[in-house]
C-alpha cells in the first residue's frame, strides 16, 4: 500500500521583494526570456531566475524523482509541475504549466471543489480530499489523493499541490470487500445448509418411524388373527405392510437417486419401450392401496413405444401418483392422462387437492421445499426435485398448474429420439 502522504511539503524560497511569480508556457526551471510576462522590472526578474536557478540545482533532482504529483500553483494557474504529476495526468510537465490543477478533476459531485480552491489564497485554508475522480489525456479514470494549502512567499499568492494515485488501493479495498461478501454468502449458506439438513433429518426419521409403527403394529395383530383363526383380517393386515414397505422403499430410492444425481453419478439409459405398461401397473397398485380414490386413466394417445429410461420413468409417475392422492385428503378421484405431440410424449396427473399457493408455485420443485399447505401431511421435499432432474435428463420439461383448494396439474413431456439429438 501507497505511503500516505504528507500534509504540508515546503520549498525552501529565500526572501525577495518587489515581484510577482506568474507564468504561461514553460517550466519552473527553464531558462527562458519569456517564462515571466508579469514582472514589473528587469531587476527583480533577474534575481527571480538566479534563484531559480540556484533552487533546481539544489532540489531540482528531489522534486522530479519524488513518488508524488507535485504543482506549485498560483490563483488561477500552475507554474511548476513534476514528472510524476505529468504522469498521473497524460501531459508532459511543461504542457501543465498555465494550466489550473482542477482541469483534471471529474466534475460529477465536485462542484464545490473550485470555491475551496479559491479559498486556500484568500483565507489561507486547506483541501485534503482522501479521495477524487481524476480523468487523464487518455480519458482514463483514476482515484487520487488531493492536498492543497497556500505556502509561505512573502505573502505573494503561492500553493502547493500533492497528488497522489490511490487507483491500486480502491482496487484492494473492492477486492477485499468482494471477497468478505463471498465469504459471508458461503458462511450463510454452510449455516442454511446445516439448518435445512438437520431439518431434513428430522422429517426423514419421522417419514421412516411412521411406516415402521405400521408394520410393527400390523405383525402383532397378524399374530394375534392367525390364533384366533381369521386369516381375513390377517390378509388385510399383510396389505398394510406391504404398502407401508413400500414407503420405505420409494423414500430410500429417492434419496439415493437425488444424492445421485447430485453427485452427477446417475446416467440414464434411454431404450425403446411402452410407457403405458408401468403407468397401467403403478395406478393399479395405487388404487389397490387407496380403495376410496378412483384413478380415471386416458393413455390412448400415448404411442406405442418412446425411447427412453424406463427406471426413471417409474420414479416420475410414482411420485406424480403418490402426490396427487397424499395432498387430495377431502376428495377422492385423480386423472392420469397421456398423448403425443410434436415429437414429444406428455402425461399429466391431476388432482383436486389442497393445492398450492401462487406465489409459491416457482420454488416447488426446489429440494426440500414444502408448500405451505403442506403441514400435517408427511413429506420430504425431495419427490418433486428429483421427478426435474430426471425429465431433465431426458431433455425433457414438467410444468404445473395450481389454485388453492381446486387441485393441481402436472405435467411432463419427453421428447423422441430424433427431437432429443436435434437440441
Amino acid at each position: 500500500m501507497s505511503e500516505a502522504l504528507p500534509k504540508k511539503t515546503q520549498v525552501k524560497i529565500p526572501e525577495e521583494k518587489d515581484f510577482d511569480l506568474f507564468d504561461k508556457s514553460s517550466g519552473f526551471f527553464e531558462d527562458d526570456d519569456d517564462f515571466i510576462d508579469d514582472v514589473e522590472n528587469e531587476k527583480a526578474a533577474k534575481k527571480l531566475k538566479r534563484f531559480l536557478a540556484e533552487t533546481e540545482e539544489r532540489m531540482g533532482m528531489l522534486l522530479e524523482l519524488m513518488p508524488i504529483g507535485l504543482a506549485l500553483h498560483q490563483p488561477q494557474s500552475i507554474v511548476f509541475a513534476n514528472e510524476e504529476l505529468g504522469r498521473l495526468v497524460g501531459f508532459a510537465p511543461e504542457a501543465i504549466i498555465g494550466r489550473h490543477c482542477l482541469d483534471f478533476v471529474d466534475p460529477d459531485g465536485e462542484y464545490d471543489l473550485f470555491e475551496r480552491f479559491s479559498r486556500v489564497f484568500e483565507n489561507d485554508e486547506s483541501i485534503n480530499e482522501p479521495t477524487l475522480n481524476i480523468v487523464d489525456s487518455f480519458g482514463r479514470p483514476k482515484t487520487v489523493q488531493f492536498i492543497a494549502g497556500r505556502m509561505p512567499w512573502q505573502g505573494q499568492p503561492l500553493a502547493q499541490v500533492l497528488i497522489q494515485d490511490v487507483s491500486h488501493i480502491k482496487i484492494m479495498e473492492y477486492e477485499l470487500q468482494r471477497k468478505t461478501e463471498e465469504i459471508a454468502a458461503s458462511l450463510f449458506q454452510e449455516v442454511k445448509a446445516r439448518e435445512t439438513q438437520r431439518e431434513f433429518v428430522s422429517v426423514v426419521s419421522h417419514e421412516f418411524r411412521t411406516p415402521l409403527a405400521i408394520i410393527n403394529g400390523s405383525a402383532q395383530m397378524i399374530e394375534r388373527l392367525i390364533k384366533a383363526d381369521k386369516s381375513e383380517r390377517a390378509v388385510e393386515k399383510v396389505a398394510k405392510i406391504r404398502n407401508a414397505v413400500g414407503r420405505i422403499n420409494r423414500l430410500i430410492d429417492n434419496i439415493l437417486d437425488s444424492s445421485s444425481i447430485e453427485k452427477n453419478q446417475f446416467k440414464i439409459e434411454p431404450k425403446p419401450f411402452d410407457l403405458g405398461a408401468p403407468i397401467e401397473t403403478l395406478v393399479k397398485s395405487c388404487a389397490e392401496i387407496n380403495e376410496t380414490y378412483t384413478l380415471n386413466l386416458n393413455l390412448e394417445g400415448l404411442p406405442d413405444l418412446i425411447d427412453a429410461d424406463e427406471k426413471a420413468c417409474r420414479h416420475i409417475i410414482e411420485n406424480l401418483l403418490s402426490n396427487a392422492v397424499k395432498y387430495s385428503p377431502q376428495a377422492n378421484q385423480v386423472d392420469i392422462t397421456g398423448w403425443h405431440k410434436d415429437g414429444y410424449t406428455y402425461v399429466s396427473v391431476k388432482d383436486f387437492g389442497v393445492g398450492i399457493p401462487e406465489n409459491e408455485v416457482g420454488k416447488l420443485f426446489n429440494q426440500y421445499f414444502r408448500a405451505s399447505t403442506s403441514v400435517g401431511i408427511s413429506g420430504t421435499g425431495i419427490g418433486l426435485n428429483l421427478v426435474k432432474n430426471l425429465v431433465a435428463l431426458h431433455k425433457g420439461e414438467i410444468t404445473v398448474e395450481s389454485k388453492l383448494e381446486e387441485g393441481s396439474i402436472f405435467t411432463f413431456s419427453l421428447p423422441d429420439s430424433e427431437t432429443r439429438n436435434k437440441e
